[in-house]
């Protein structure tokens, strides 16, 4: 018999993901590392919550029965022979029951005095019971078990065996999770896009049915080129978004004003604010009201009417007035969101297409929202693109400034955000409209490292370029791989 020991710490993510690279059928080193019989997971009280998910995803994902799956509970605060008794105890009670061949240790979770005696007793077990004991730790920065094999009865310093594991590709090609699966792990009651609607193609879906789908997403094309390269366009956008910022309620307000169906009572109100704001960008580039957005002509490729016409047999929303809030919704975030969802879609299906199975799976959401339970202090939060390479979460912050003050705040936010989430070894890519990517990228490096938040800029020169962007996913990307692959490999 086989048993998997799992020291359940803060961090859920590393006790899953070697508890299910264990179950995976398709590894090679199945000899050298057994499947286990039974799983057991070792946990106090502040850490049950998570081996419970973890047990659940477990059974959900491999099939494993309550009867495959164990638990030893220990007390916040145990000591040595708390711990040492407990496994000892519990070893010994299926001793009896069934032969014990080979144990292996996840000691990558738990607190260290958690680790260190269970390591203790479980050396002592072995070596009493001629046992084979198995140490393993997950490695984040290369995505691989280190594993220490210890020879049944021998002595530790002597005789065993050092290996990782797996031996050619990393932990992510066996084991992946979905961004709503991270979010579950990490015991979020909620985790998955916001009940807007997402006008681009999502990721492996076919196009809907007729061209509106390209449609839209060429018009998106043209309005984030004019955006992103006419300097005097995008100054003018920026100073309408500025101004719509500070109007309480406007995208509600607009929705109101600008729909024939509801009388909107400005006795409250100077002139229609929004009314006024838009008449004075009446340049033919633009867009303002005139009996609904209409001025503008939407033969012009780069003119924002198009877009929100292309919008139209897109939207799910019955009433004018909730199409001209999308409309706004649009305008003032959504665009650059939707435009950076399809370069990094379009990459991420362009590398599956070429590489197969030599690349990770990918999960990618869009404008994701993240819930704890009702009765918990900690807040609801937001975040703008969320992907999943094999296990290990990826978060996108967007940025609509060339502020550099405000793409340092956005970071910070981002990287707060993604830890929560996916914990410190997640990897946070700041996209902003920043000229020099290189000086925030040098003032932010001492929150980076190979253990610890994994970093990315994306500025102005990127951005600006749909192919260029690309290029920039694509690098990200195949950082993940464990070999080249595609034209690459050639």
């Amino acid at each position: 018999m086989v048993i998997n020991i799992v020291l359940v710490g803060s961090n859920p993510m590393p006790c899953y993901v070697q508890a299910a690279y264990l179950m995976n059928q398709d590894r090679e080193d199945r000899q050298q590392l057994p499947a286990p019989n039974e799983q057991v997971f070792i946990h106090t009280t502040g850490t049950q919550n998570f081996m419970n998910r973890i047990c659940k995803m477990l059974q959900n994902k491999y099939g494993l029965s309550e009867t495959d799956l164990s638990k030893i509970p220990l007390e916040d605060e145990a000591k040595q022979g708390d711990i040492q008794d407990n496994i000892t105890n519990w070893l010994n009670d299926k001793k009896k029951k069934e032969s014990i061949d080979t144990v292996i240790l996840n000691n990558t979770g738990g607190t260290k005095v958690m680790t260190t005696y269970a390591t203790i007793a479980l050396r002592e077990w072995c070596r009493e019971n001629s046992a084979v004991l198995i140490e393993c730790y997950l490695d984040d920065a290369a995505k691989k078990l280190n594993c220490v094999r210890s020879i049944s009865g021998g002595n530790e310093a002597v005789d065993s065996e050092y290996a990782v594991y797996p031996k050619e590709k990393n932990l992510g090609y066996f084991v992946h999770l979905s961004v709503e699966e991270i979010g579950y792990l990490y015991d979020y009651e909620e985790c998955k896009n916001k009940n807007e609607t997402l006008f681009v193609r999502p990721l492996g879906k076919k196009p809907a049915d007729g061209n509106e789908q390209k449609d839209f997403e060429d018009a998106l094309k043209l309005i984030a080129k004019k955006i992103l390269n006419d300097d005097e366009f995008r100054d003018l956008y920026l100073k309408l978004f500025a101004r719509l910022s500070y109007l309480p309620n406007f995208k509600d307000r607009a929705g109101k004003i600008c729909t024939s169906d509801f009388q909107y009572d400005t006795s409250n109100v100077k002139k229609p604010q929004i009314l006024e704001l838009f008449d004075q960008e009446q340049d033919g580039r633009w867009f303002h009201y005139a009996n609904g957005f209409t001025a503008c002509s939407p033969s012009y490729g780069g003119c924002w009417i198009n877009l929100f016409q292309k919008m139209g047999p897109l939207s799910k929303k019955q009433r004018n007035q909730d199409k001209i809030s999308e409309c706004m919704s649009m305008y003032t975030n959504d665009w650059f969101e939707h435009y950076v969802y399809m370069a990094v879609r379009d990459t991420v299906e362009e590398e599956q297409k070429s590489c197969g199975k030599d690349m990770p799976e990918v999960d990618l959401v869009w404008s994701l929202v993240v819930k704890r339970k009702r009765n918990s202090k900690d807040k609801d939060f937001e975040l703008d693109i969320v992907m999943s390479v094999g296990y290990e979460l990826k978060v996108i912050s967007l940025t609509i400034d060339d502020n550099f003050l405000m793409a340092k705040h956005k970071f910070f936010e981002a990287v707060f955000r993604g830890e929560i989430l996916g914990g410190t070894h997640s990897q946070v890519i700041a996209v902003n409209w920043a000229e020099n990517r290189e000086a925030l990228k040098k003032e932010l490096s001492s929150f980076s490292g190979e253990q610890y938040h994994h970093v990315e800029i994306w500025g102005k020169d990127e951005v600006k370029d749909y192919e260029k962007l690309k290029a920039c996913v694509k690098e990200l990307l195949r950082s993940e791989y464990s070999k080249e692959c595609g034209e690459a490999a050639l």
